[in-house]
C-alpha cells in the first residue's frame, strides 16, 4: 500500500447517517497500527452492530480500545473529530442540535448559513428553525457541556452556489461589508469560526469555467476573512471539490491553504446517477480500467497536495450514506453496468439515488440484497434493478489506515465529519 506521505489531519467526512441515531455514536474508528501507546487491539469478524442494534454487512475488521489509563480528551488530542449538523434534516427526521452527544466532536459544522443576493451578506438558511426555534442557540450551547467543543457556521453547499458568490468575490467593497458583518453574526450567536462551503469557484454547481476570474478572487475574501478572524480568535476552514478540473479552475491551492485553518476535501459524490453506468461515489484508489486515474480519495488527497496545499491542513472525506442507481439490467449488477437512473428514494433519505446507510442496514437485515466487493474501488450492493455503492465500517478503517500510515513522525490527525440522521425504526 502506498505511503501517504504525512497528512497529518484527515478529514472523514464520515457522513454517519445511520450509525450516529440521535448523537449516540461512540466510537471511533482506527485502522491497525496503534495511535496510542497501549491499545488493546481486538478482532471481530462477521456481523458488526450499531449502538442501536442495526446489523451492518458482514465484514471482518480490528477495533481498538482505549487503555484506562487514556481518556477520551487523550484520545482526541490533537486530532479534530467535525461533525456536521444539517439544519433541513430536522424537516425529515426531527433531528435537533441538543440531540447530538457533545462529546463526540472535536467541531461541528452548523449548515447552512445563505448569502443574500441584495446584500451580499451572511443570513440564517432556515430562520424558522435557526432563529425562532433557536437551533443557533442548542447547537452552541453544546458548549457548556464540553467547554472544548468548536461550533462552526458553514455557509453555502450545493443549492446556495450561484453567481452571487461570484459577485460577492469580484467586489472589495462587498467583501469588507461581507467579513465586517460575518465576524459580527458569528459573534452575536456564540459561534466559533466560519467554514466556506462554496461550490465551487468558477464551477458553480457544476458548471465548469463560467468565472475563470473566482480563483483570483476567492483568495481575497478568504485572506480578509483570514485578517479578521485572526483578531476576532475565529477558525476559518473551506470545504473544497476533490475533482481534479475543478480544483485546478477555481483554486489556488497554495494562497487558499495559508489563508485557512483546515481544508474539507469533499472525497464523495465523485460517481452518482447523473452517469449512464454504475460508479462508486467514494472510490478508495484508481483502477487500470478507470477512465479518470484521479477520480478516487487517494489521487484527490495527493492532487491537492502537489497544488502546494499542506497536509496538516488537508482534511478527506469519508461517506457513510449510498448513492444509488437503476439498473438498466438488473442481471448486469457490477461495477460499471448500464443504469437508467437513480435508485429508488427511501423512508429516510426521502431523496432519490440516496440512501441513508441504517436504510441500507435494514434492506440487509431483511436478507434481500447481495453484497459485492471491489479491493481497490470499494464495496457495493443490489438487489434487483436496484444498486447502491457506500462505504461499511471496514472502508472506513481501510481509509484511516492508509492515512494514519504516514512517514512524518507525527501521528495522524483524525477529522471525522458526522451527518446527523435520526435513525429508521419500526
Amino acid at each position: 500500500m502506498e505511503s501517504s506521505s504525512s497528512f497529518c489531519c484527515v478529514l472523514i467526512f464520515v457522513l454517519f447517517q445511520c450509525i450516529i441515531v440521535e448523537g449516540q455514536w461512540t466510537d471511533v474508528f482506527y485502522g491497525p497500527g496503534s495511535l496510542y501507546p497501549g491499545y488493546e487491539e481486538n478482532t471481530y469478524s462477521g456481523t458488526y452492530y450499531t449502538p442501536v442494534g442495526v446489523r451492518t454487512p458482514s465484514h471482518s475488521f480490528k477495533r481498538r480500545s482505549l487503555p484506562e489509563t487514556y481518556s477520551r480528551d487523550d484520545r482526541l488530542k490533537g486530532r479534530r473529530i467535525v461533525c456536521l449538523y444539517n439544519n433541513v434534516n430536522y424537516y425529515k427526521s426531527g433531528f435537533t442540535p441538543k440531540m447530538i452527544d457533545p462529546h463526540l466532536c472535536t467541531h461541528i459544522n452548523y449548515e447552512f448559513a445563505m448569502l443574500d443576493p441584495k446584500t451580499y451578506e451572511m443570513v440564517p438558511s432556515q430562520p424558522g428553525i435557526d432563529l425562532q426555534q433557536s437551533f443557533y442557540d442548542e447547537a452552541v450551547a453544546l458548549k457548556e457541556t464540553n467547554p472544548a467543543l468548536k461550533v462552526m457556521l458553514s455557509i453555502g453547499g450545493w443549492t446556495d452556489s450561484t453567481k452571487k458568490y461570484s459577485e460577492l468575490v469580484e467586489s472589495s467593497d462587498r467583501i469588507d461589508n461581507f467579513v465586517k458583518k460575518a465576524v459580527a453574526f458569528l459573534e452575536a450567536h456564540g459561534f466559533d469560526g466560519l467554514d466556506v462551503a462554496w461550490e465551487y469557484p468558477n464551477c458553480w454547481q457544476g458548471a465548469l469555467g463560467i468565472s475563470p476570474n473566482d480563483k483570483e478572487n476567492f483568495v481575497k475574501l478568504l485572506q480578509a476573512l483570514r485578517a479578521e478572524f485572526d483578531t476576532a480568535d475565529l477558525i476559518l476552514s473551506i470545504s473544497v471539490t476533490a475533482i481534479k478540473r475543478e480544483i485546478t479552475a477555481g483554486y489556488d491551492g497554495a494562497a487558499v491553504s495559508e489563508a485557512v485553518h483546515h481544508i474539507n476535501v469533499m472525497t464523495y459524490d465523485m460517481h452518482g446517477p447523473w452517469e449512464t453506468k454504475t460508479g462508486h461515489h467514494t472510490q478508495f484508489e484508481k483502477k487500470d480500467s478507470d477512465e479518470d486515474p484521479y477520480l478516487n480519495s487517494k489521487a484527490a488527497m495527493e492532487f491537492w497536495a502537489s497544488q502546494g496545499v499542506s497536509k496538516m491542513k488537508m482534511n478527506m472525506g469519508v461517506a457513510t450514506y449510498a448513492k444509488t442507481f437503476t439498473l438498466a439490467d438488473a442481471s448486469n449488477h457490477g461495477l460499471g453496468a448500464p443504469a437508467t437512473g437513480p435508485g429508488h428514494a427511501g423512508a429516510v433519505s426521502q431523496k432519490s439515488g440516496t440512501l441513508c446507510y441504517n436504510e441500507l442496514c435494514n434492506y440487509f437485515n431483511a436478507g434481500n440484497w447481495t453484497e459485492g466487493e471491489d479491493k481497490q474501488i470499494g464495496f457495493y450492493a443490489y438487489s434487483a434493478d436496484q444498486w447502491a455503492c457506500y462505504d461499511p465500517p471496514l472502508m472506513v478503517v481501510k481509509k484511516i489506515k492508509w492515512l494514519a500510515e504516514s512517514d512524518d513522525p507525527i501521528n495522524a490527525c483524525l477529522i471525522l465529519f458526522f451527518r446527523f440522521c435520526r435513525d429508521l425504526r419500526s
